[in-house]
């Protein structure tokens, strides 16, 4: 409840007009009472990383501290990646590895977390045949051409476009924006922009609010439902190798033969939705190989922009 609403349901409920400072001292010790007061939260930090390593075996979580002159120890950073999303294959492929907390984004912290999430990728090398792409922070520019001098590291289409729109109101320069997209020499990957990451940014926004252990459990929970979505389907045999998904009032078909749901998102993007997903779990499946378009294959992708990779 947000310190405005808290005033008016006081008043509201009790006839009472009391100052904005007094709800915010009443909200914070109500937030106290519930998930602990900030000490206790980073009290408890290492107990919690604990029990995530126990409970999710192979899991990695890293925790540093700040040794000030009198010997007190404060909390510096740490960083999660559960061993589920370092071997998953979530829905579209696409789903959060790792994340951290720091106290400030900065080069060094960069390095750290890029370090940290290549030994849990096994991706010891140069960064051949990897794509980043960032929102032009300069620390994490810096520090990607230390850990992987070799990968393709790109600006984010809509940040440029943000910040072009800023300094240069109305005008259009093709060449900026040529910064986001392919070098004819190193064709990688076809994504221009990190929407998928402003879109998880956005969603744990109220989670950043609240007390460290708070946070990080919303964050392990939307993590866990975006790459469990299927679950909260049902699926029910309908004919040969043909099922139909349910969820409360949504119901689609899925044809495995035919390799088509009724969602139409199986026909049109070449890969499987998240009912076809349903339905090759309930059968035991894994969701790839003749389940996918061959042009998604790399030997496919690589026979496209042959002529082009010639020249």
């Amino acid at each position: 409840m947000s310190v405005i609403l808290l005033k008016e349901e006081v008043k509201t409920t009790f006839g009472i007009v009391v100052s904005m400072s007094l709800c915010r001292r009443a909200n914070k010790y109500a937030l106290s009472l519930v998930e602990g007061t900030v000490a206790e939260n980073y009290a408890r930090i290492w107990s919690y990383g604990e029990d995530i390593k126990r409970s999710n075996p192979g899991s990695t979580v890293k925790i540093f501290v700040d040794t000030v002159p009198d010997g007190k120890n404060y909390f510096s950073k740490i960083y999660i990646c559960f061993d589920a999303v370092k071997e998953g294959d979530a829905i579209n492929g696409i789903f959060p590895i790792a994340w951290a907390v720091v106290c400030v984004e900065n080069k060094e912290n960069w390095k750290w977390f890029i370090e940290n999430l290549a030994e849990d990728l096994q991706c010891w090398n140069d960064g051949s045949g990897l794509v980043l792409i960032s929102d032009q922070h300069k620390g994490l520019v810096e520090a990607v051409k230390e850990v992987f001098p070799a990968a393709e590291h790109r600006q984010c289409a809509r940040h440029i476009y943000a910040n072009f729109r800023k300094r240069f109101s109305g005008a259009k320069d093709p060449k900026t924006w040529s910064l986001a997209f392919f070098r004819v020499h190193h064709l990688s990957c076809e994504a221009v922009e990190n929407g998928f990451s402003a879109s998880f940014n956005s969603v744990i926004l109220d989670a950043r609010k609240k007390p460290i252990i708070s946070m990080l459990e919303d964050i392990r929970i939307y993590v866990m439902q975006r790459m469990n979505e299927q679950r909260h389907w049902q699926v029910v045999s309908c004919g040969i190798m043909e099922f139909k998904t349910r969820k409360i009032d949504e119901s689609y078909i899925v044809d495995v033969i035919k390799k088509e749901c009724s969602c139409r998102l199986w026909q049109l993007n070449g890969y499987v939705c998240v009912h076809s997903v349903a339905t090759l779990a309930f059968l035991d499946v894994t969701p790839d190989g003749p389940y996918v378009d061959p042009l998604y294959l790399a030997a496919f992708f690589h026979n496209t922009y042959k002529i082009l990779l010639v020249a």
